[in-house]
């Protein structure tokens, strides 16, 4: 036995804290850790106290241990389980001298008369240490009809013995429920690897747990004691069933988490009754799904959870098994010394109930289990695992999986939004555009306030070059909340690509409000900035990105469009290069960096970086178009000629390139091409501002004035801004 420090050695002392005297009284220590990265301290709380305050220090040192006994390399994952284990088993004590304490204090209860106090503590003397005179004492106050059992008391514990088991099942997987509801809110937290952090992750669940162990403990020796149970066997069955329940009523508990996540993000269903149909199968079967889901993923977090599960359950049998031992170990002693009493026939009568109360949980457990195996009832657990399943998919990028698991969903649970609104997700990821925005529509026709839906499908528009239906989603979530950092972050780039500048600065402004943090917000708005002219803003907002995100490469480009902006090539160039250092093959940076150095008259240069972007985007006509004005500059009109021809041959309905044409045949002489061409690049979509002001400035280079003016009035009225370059 270890030695045990601190307490009293004066005669029958009480509580070193509130003076209290009973059988509850003990000599003991709580031993703690606490780390400090790699610093691991054992310490110990240790006094004479009742069993009110051994409760508070127990507590004090297990939230320690759990909390900060981890943070310690190599020790404290060393010291910090086995610290555990003796706060759960009670903490350290001197079962010798607690035992002779309690004998001394049931001695002055004798003597004082109260006959009930001193058997409790000759019990409590005889449960840690056999003791000849003690058990003779204790024979001689049971034949006095002062012990206070009853038949009534014994079969509250053969109630204990079936509902028991179940209420920590409950509180489990309350549990697993708050663990899950954690873990969605630090979903988004970057831990940037610090392993510590980590750590502290997964405090929650193991304090949670460690403190059902705390109250579990105290409450199956209790029901040992008062259904009277002396069987080893029957009493280490009991224990395990009610430890076992326990992990198992943590995993529904993370599963009944995921299913109430999904309830508000788009699972309905069709009546009150189909929701607690459902509701009793997740908390019911939801283990089995939830432990499914673990095997099959092969994400660290499962295998951190299986592992953690595991330890878990080790340590609940370690701690309750022997417990429950002990005390039926102990409830034989005392029958045999109330040989001849009623407490004798109770126990011997109540062993055959006590099994059939067993048998009862069991039985229990398994009408549970059974209640809602009906297809049907059955197809909102299915559904949410197919769901929980494909998002694992998702996340690992596993898109045949994942599109499989979320079709198998939406055919469970035709009427529910969230298998459509992830197969739109799966489609977009895999180019199938059209599907996508068949299953984003799918899934706000089933819930025109799905917001997530809205918000992903007006992205999907927006990339698709849709900008007023983008715009449409957007605003439709606006309206439901206008504060929503995603919708307005979107409504910012669909304003900016429509041209209303000022509400798209305003959208990205209210984006940042929300989080300053956000990098595409900042671009968006230094490029709304820059088409109202304010290009120090403009350039403020971009250089924030870069501050932000400084190897983003597509920062750099932004803030080199800013100096393109106002044909300052000599500037752009730097940005251009570190962009190139970061991504050699950047599109984006290699063209910009052709259009800077054409500004800058190093046209062979700009040529050079032009073909670098055409080898890799051979489809991209938008390099075509930038090699073809670097050869007009250079006077090389037949190279020029043909790029822009590439470029219409892409995209025949560009107005833009047809303006680029006639600005080309203008330069030749070629009168009746350069109008020919005009009147194919007026034909075209002029919906929006930029194609208007781009054909406004081309006809202007051409002199045709007027025309010029027509389209640059049109440019106006579309755009909110005062200012156009060029006007």
């Amino acid at each position: 036995m270890e030695n045990i420090p601190g307490g009293s050695t004066a005669l029958n002392p009480g509580c070193s804290i509130c003076g209290r005297k009973d059988e509850t009284l003990r000599y003991i220590s709580y031993p703690y850790v606490f780390s400090i990265i790699i610093r691991t301290y054992r310490r110990y709380f240790s006094g004479l106290w009742c069993s009110r305050h051994r409760w508070g220090n127990q507590l004090k040192a297990s939230l320690i241990t759990v909390i900060v006994g981890w943070l310690g390399i190599p020790f404290g994952f060393l010291f910090t389980p086995v610290a555990l284990f003796q706060l759960a088993r009670g903490g350290l004590q001197d079962k010798e001298k607690n035992s002779g304490l309690l004998a001394s204090i049931g001695d002055e209860k004798m003597a004082a008369g109260d006959y009930s106090g001193a058997y409790k503590c000759y019990e409590e003397s005889l449960r840690l240490k056999d003791n000849d005179i003690v058990q003779g004492k204790l024979a001689r106050i049971y034949s006095l009809p002062v012990d206070g059992r009853s038949v009534a008391g014994a079969s509250k514990g053969i109630i204990g013995f079936i509902f028991l088991p179940l209420v920590f099942y409950l509180l489990a997987s309350l549990v697993g429920f708050l663990d899950r509801t954690i873990a969605y809110g630090l979903s988004g937290v970057d831990t940037g690897g610090n392993i510590f952090v980590d750590i502290l992750t997964w405090v929650p669940l193991v304090l949670l747990m460690f403190l059902i162990l705390l109250v579990l403990v105290s409450a199956i020796r209790k029901v040992i004691q008062v259904s009277r149970c002396s069987q080893n066997i029957l009493a280490s069955v009991f224990a395990f069933v009610a430890s076992i329940l326990n992990i198992f009523g943590v995993a529904s508990g993370e599963s009944f988490g995921i299913f109430v996540s999904h309830s508000f993000h788009g699972l309905e269903f069709s009546s009150p009754l189909d929701f607690l149909v459902s509701l009793g199968a997740v908390l019911t079967r939801g283990w089995n799904y939830f432990f499914q889901n673990l095997i099959s993923d092969k994400s660290t977090y499962a295998v951190i959870m299986i592992v953690l599960l595991f330890l878990i359950a080790v340590l609940f049998l370690a701690v309750t098994v022997p417990v429950v031992m002990d005390e039926a170990e102990f409830q034989k002693k005392r029958n045999r010394l109330q040989e001849g009493t009623y407490s004798n026939e109770i126990g011997d009568r109540f062993s055959i109930p006590l099994l059939g109360g067993l048998v009862a949980l069991i039985a229990l457990i398994g009408l549970g289990y059974s209640l809602f195996p009906q297809k049907g009832t059955l197809d909102s657990l299915e559904s949410y695992h197919a769901i929980y399943t494909g998002d694992n998919h998702l996340k690992n990028g596993e898109y045949t999986e994942a599109l499989a698991d979320y079709t198998k969903a939406s055919q469970l649970r035709p009427n529910t939004a969230i298998p459509y609104e992830r197969l739109g997700v799966v489609y977009y990821n895999t180019n199938n555009i059209q599907k996508s925005i068949q299953a984003y529509q799918k899934a706000i026709f089933i819930k025109p306030t799905y917001e997530d839906a809205h918000i992903e499908l007006g992205w999907v528009y927006l990339n698709s070059n849709d900008i007023p239906g983008a715009k449409s989603q957007f605003n439709q979530v606006l309206q439901m909340d206008s504060g929503n950092e995603e919708a307005n972050a979107g409504s910012g780039w669909a304003n900016l690509y429509l041209g209303y500048f000022d509400d798209s600065v305003s959208d990205f402004d209210k984006a940042l409000s929300r989080n300053p943090q956000r990098t595409d917000a900042y671009l968006g708005k230094g490029v709304a900035l820059m088409y109202k002219n304010d290009l120090t803003g403009a350039e403020q907002a971009i250089r924030k990105a870069i501050e932000l995100k400084p190897d983003e490469a597509s920062n750099y480009i932004y803030l080199s469009d800013i100096f393109l902006f106002r044909n300052n090539g000599k500037d752009a160039i730097d940005p251009l290069q570190k962009a190139l250092e970061i991504d050699p093959k950047n599109y984006d940076a290699l063209q910009n960096l052709g259009k800077a150095l054409t500004y800058s008259g190093r046209v062979d240069e700009a040529i050079d970086s032009y073909k670098k972007a055409i080898l890799l985007q051979p489809e991209n006509p938008s390099a075509m178009i930038g090699i073809g004005f670097a050869y007009m500059q250079k006077g090389d009109y037949p190279s020029a000629l043909d790029y822009f021809q590439k470029a219409l041959k892409l995209q025949p309905d560009s107005g833009e390139y047809h303006a680029d044409l006639a600005l080309l045949n203008y330069s030749l002489g070629n009168s009746a091409q350069s109008d020919a061409e005009l009147k194919l690049a007026s034909s075209s979509n002029l919906t929006t501002a930029n194609p208007n002001y781009y054909l406004a400035a081309t006809l202007a280079r051409v002199n045709r004035f007027a025309d010029a003016e027509k389209y640059f009035l049109e440019a106006i009225r579309l755009s909110q801004t005062v200012y156009l370059p060029g006007l």
